[in-house]
């Protein structure tokens, strides 16, 4: 402990000054260049959003070379349809997803960072050494051998199966990274922990479900890290209820778990034996490391209680947690001889097992530090980008950049130039903002950024973002909210409000901008002609059960379309008090021509088509999955539907799923010349689609 004390000290001098509360945005230092192979940042922020500026007068004579034409980041061939869609293919991707986990090898020379869209590892000197963008890292799901020479990652595929993301684990060599097993665990098997044990096996441990979904016990298997092959398969079966709480130690030998509704926590080792239970509810952080357990509960979250692994009781430890209220992180070293504890003020402490005798305490220069076990190096996650930190300098010694805050709403511009989307960001003085990006896709590069909102109540996100056909208009609708705003995206500026009468949960806005549709599950929808203030549409009755669906205008302007919680409804925009209802609920779509709709029913699980000029339904037929949104392509003969199942493309024609992407998007955008497909997802990237 006294040569940390050095290095302590030496810390100091790199103290920044910052406070936050708990629950609060994670700030971090300044973003060090990115890499070059990286896509660009999507949420560094300018402090002053650029504006458009006129070109100099040119100064070279007329014989000039002119200055080559940009290199297009990507190329796109043609629109979608159905005879090119087998080579629909992912074109850009944009952020290296959103922080899911961190963890240190044993001998604090690897730092493995799992994120929305894989792991990066760097050595100790933030190096990057390798990565693998091969799918969604589980929380707390890295692991080191203890000789350091593998590391195991759970993953989950980013496509949902009824409900349920498919798990695996995939092992590597290290340093090199290479590929050595993947362990696939199917959707049944929903792992929550993973370590090694000193014999070298791997240990998974998670909820096994039954043929309807439902926990039905939690298993526990031991692979080989090499070949994959399951060394013993264990259960615990449930009490009453499912575990909400599991915890691995990290050799590997024991586990703990808090069962629904009882007030124990209970020691198991890993071939399911139980060892004991101690007194433990509502359990903030934990740890459980050289035979000692340590946690903290919500409600008394500056006191930290202290155990043998065996249940015996060392007693509790009163930390100082200053105005923050809470404890950050606490962990025990491998030997079980430290308890050290960092509160979100940036105070550490360190306390002597198993007589819990305060060794040290002082302030960090950052908060997030994640240490290593030889208290060499940290680990902060912050402004977009993931550091290792030097903790005897406070030098940024390496990081991953890219790391995308959690993306609200999309849209693209009708001839898919831009890309739109919206999240809650940071200034430099780390004030929040609601913010739109406005991207050029020839170059992937950001234009512009546009300040929304600063300080932003929670829930004040947006509802939803709209670009009219003018190229120059994005429409805001916050959720909640009874206003639309009308931007100037060129300027940066806001140059028109519409007000409903009442709040509302969803909005549509025509694509000129003329007529907006505004919709509450509790009041009803209105209709208004936005250039005359005339209220066209005031119904109170088509919202009664579930909600409704896909506010949505033709292109021509001239038809509105709603789904409501028992029915379809239609107007004419010339005669809106005569509207035209049909069966159903559910998500809409109306082709580039505005006379065919497809009408998704949830409640029977049917795709209908619908013909718009002649008022009637032209065929029915059998869907058995979800649907979020749907599209037209631009030739009529495709449907794409975006589901939690995935990316379906049906063929209007044949009637039946041609093609099909297992992918799950959270958000989808598409261009009005149905060339760029553009989708977020809970990975926290945005993904880019078309035909290359």
């Amino acid at each position: 402990m006294k040569q940390k004390t050095t290095l302590v000290w030496i810390i100091i001098f790199w103290l920044l000054i910052l406070v936050t509360a708990c629950k609060g945005a994670v700030p971090g230092e300044e973003t060090s260049p990115a890499n070059e192979e990286a896509a660009p940042s999507a949420t560094t922020l300018p402090t002053t959003p650029p504006t458009a500026t006129l070109a100099p007068t040119p100064t070279k004579p007329p014989t000039a070379t002119p200055s080559p034409t940009p290199v297009p980041a990507f190329q796109i061939a043609e629109a979608i349809n159905s005879e090119n869609v087998t080579q629909f293919a992912e074109l850009w991707r944009i952020g290296n997803g959103s922080y899911e986990t961190m963890q240190w090898s044993h001998d604090s020379q690897y730092a493995a960072t799992g994120t929305g869209a894989g792991v990066f590892v760097m050595d100790r000197d933030g190096e990057l050494l390798f990565s693998h963008l091969d799918g969604w890292v589980e929380y707390k799901q890295i692991a080191f051998s203890h000789d350091n020479s593998i590391m195991a990652v759970g993953f989950r595929k980013p496509v949902w199966i009824r409900g349920k993301m498919p798990k695996y684990i995939s092992t590597y060599a290290l340093p090199s990274g290479e590929p050595l097993s993947v362990i696939d665990l199917g959707v049944e098997f929903q792992i929550e922990r993973i370590a090694f044990r000193e014999d070298g096996s791997l240990v998974a441990v998670g909820h096994m479900l039954d043929e309807y979904y439902y926990d039905d016990y939690v298993a526990i298997v031991h692979f080989d890290p090499l070949t994959g092959e399951s060394l013993g398969e264990y259960k615990i079966q449930f009490p009453k209820f499912y575990a909400d709480k599991l915890e691995i130690s990290d050799d590997g030998e024991n586990l703990l778990l808090h069962f629904y509704d009882e007030p124990n926590l209970d020691l198991f080792d890993t071939s399911g034996r139980k060892l004991g239970s101690i007194p433990g509810e509502d359990i903030s952080n934990i740890h459980m490391n050289g035979g000692i357990i340590a946690f903290d509960t919500w409600e008394g979250g500056s006191t930290i209680q202290v155990y043998r692994g065996n249940g015996a009781f060392l007693g509790t430890v009163e930390v100082d947690v200053g105005f923050s209220d809470c404890i950050s992180s606490l962990s025990i070293d491998s030997a079980g001889e430290y308890l050290y504890v960092n509160s979100y003020d940036k105070h550490f402490e360190s306390y002597s097992l198993p007589g819990l005798k305060l060794q040290e305490e002082f302030d960090l220069f950052t908060y997030t530090t994640f240490f290593s076990p030889d208290f060499s190096r940290g680990m902060d996650i912050g402004d977009a980008e993931i550091t290792v930190k030097s903790l005897e300098t406070g030098e940024v010694l390496g990081s991953v950049s890219d790391i995308l805050e959690p993306i609200d709403k999309i849209a693209l511009s009708s001839d898919h130039s831009l890309l739109f989307f919206s999240f809650t960001g940071f200034d430099d003085d780390w004030n929040s903002m609601a913010v739109v990006q406005v991207w050029d896709t020839s170059r992937m590069e950001i234009e512009k950024t546009i300040i929304i909102q600063k300080n932003p109540e929670w829930g004040d996100n947006l509802e939803s973002i709209t670009m009219l056909g003018d190229g120059t208009t994005l429409v805001i609708h916050k959720e909640q909210n009874s206003s639309l705003e009308f931007w100037d995206i060129f300027q940066g500026e806001q140059i028109d409000t519409f007000s409903f009468s009442h709040e509302v949960y969803t909005v549509g806005v025509s694509h000129d901008g003329n007529f907006v549709m505004g919709a509450d599950r509790d009041i009803g929808l209105e209709i208004w002609n936005r250039q005359t203030g005339e209220l066209l549409v005031d119904d109170d009755d088509i919202y009664q059960y579930i909600g409704f669906y896909s506010p949505t205008f033709t292109r021509d302007n001239q038809t509105a379309i709603v789904g409501g919680s028992d029915t379809l409804v239609i107007w004419d925009m010339a005669k809106p008090s005569s509207p035209i209802e049909l069966d159903g609920n559910g998500v809409v779509a109306v082709n580039p021509e505005g006379t065919l709709l497809a009408h998704h029913s949830q409640n029977s699980k049917e795709l209908h088509f619908y013909d718009l000029v002649n008022r009637k339904t032209i065929s029915v037929h059998e869907w058995a999955y979800g649907a979020k949104e749907m599209f037209f392509s631009h030739d009529n003969s495709l449907l794409i539907i975006s589901s939690y199942d995935g990316l379906f493309f049906w063929d209007i024609e044949a009637g039946e799923t041609i093609y099909f992407v297992e992918y799950s998007p959270l958000e989808v955008a598409f261009s009005g010349d149905r060339k760029l497909l553009v989708t977020t997802s809970y990975d926290g990237t945005i993904r880019l689609w078309g035909i290359p």
